[in-house]
């Protein structure tokens, strides 16, 4: 599945660490306190039918089963991390937030759950899948024991990411199978000593890259290649 990161390109050391990435193929994973959405992995929890005649005569235990389920969800969301791609390149919203108004780039991957390393035989990867877009936090009955579906559903007003995402055991860096990576996408105003460096590097991987321009005769961009 064609997948892009648009990357911002704003001071030395990001892009630093982003070449060091592209060269050593391995993509950052997220932890979900950093993510600029503050409704992420909300979770409402529904009581089953009956729930507060056995809260009234069993009280404690409940309370304590509940407190425990809420510690353990919590300790998961916050060990997990998070890859957020796009299934568009051509976005203005997404050049503009997080492509550093079109002076970014975007790297465009070629990813599915098997494209990842392998840790200690099993995959690093939990889940992924489309990002649903909904009116309300989703809900869910309090001895359901899936607490990525929740990573998964985000506001209404984020539909235009046309998000995909992975989900992996923990944060960090993960690496990824070689030839993954497809082609880098230089934004309109991206800083021509940036854009020479992933030219280099595009060169070096063996990989496709393109200048992104802006279409006067209707709000698009198009793309051409850079020999």
């Amino acid at each position: 599945m064609k997948l892009y990161k648009y990357k911002n390109a704003q001071n030395i050391n990001d892009i630093e660490r982003d070449i060091k990435c592209i060269l050593e193929d391995k993509i950052w994973f997220s932890s979900l306190e950093l993510l600029n959405d503050p409704f992420e992995g909300i979770i409402i929890f529904l009581y089953p039918i009956g729930f507060e005649y056995w809260n009234l005569r069993f009280q404690d235990s409940t309370k304590e089963y509940h407190n425990q389920l809420t510690k353990e969800s919590i300790k998961k969301k916050t060990q997990v991390g998070i890859l957020s791609l796009s299934k568009t390149k051509n976005n203005l919203v997404l050049w503009s937030h997080y492509g550093n108004n079109h002076k970014g780039y975007v790297l465009e991957y070629d990813f599915d759950i098997n494209c990842f390393e392998i840790d200690l035989n099993h995959s690093q990867i939990i889940d992924c899948r489309d990002v649903n877009y909904s009116k309300n936090p989703l809900k869910m009955r309090i001895f359901e024991s899936s607490y990525t579906e929740f990573l998964f559903n985000k506001s209404l007003g984020w539909k235009y990411e046309k998000e995909f995402r992975f989900i992996s055991k923990n944060y960090g860096l993960i690496k990824y199978k070689k030839n993954c990576l497809k082609s880098i996408i230089v934004g309109t105003y991206c800083n021509p000593i940036i854009e020479e460096q992933l030219i280099r590097i595009a060169k070096f991987k063996n990989i496709d890259i393109y200048k992104s321009f802006i279409n006067d005769k209707n709000f698009n961009l198009y793309f051409k290649k850079i020999k």
